[in-house]
């Protein structure tokens, strides 16, 4: 019989570290739909996948954001 294996708490990291955020909260954040964020944050790799959860690192985000923006 095999162990259940309890899967990490990441929301210990996504409440107290504002550098990372879920996608849905990233979309609430930035004002845009929830798909068109996957897409910006995918082009931007700013993507971090921990098992089946993806948290999004705002730094790579902004910076991606901020070379894009035009002048």
């Amino acid at each position: 019989m095999r162990r259940k294996v309890k899967p990490p708490d990441l929301d210990r990291y996504l409440v107290h570290s504002p550098k990372y955020i879920s996608y849905s909260d990233g979309a609430k954040l930035f004002g845009v739909p929830y798909y068109s964020f996957v897409s910006i944050v995918k082009e931007a790799n700013a993507n971090i996948r921990i098992r089946k959860k993806v948290i999004v690192d705002l730094e790579v985000l902004n910076d991606y954001i901020e070379s894009k923006r035009e002048k």
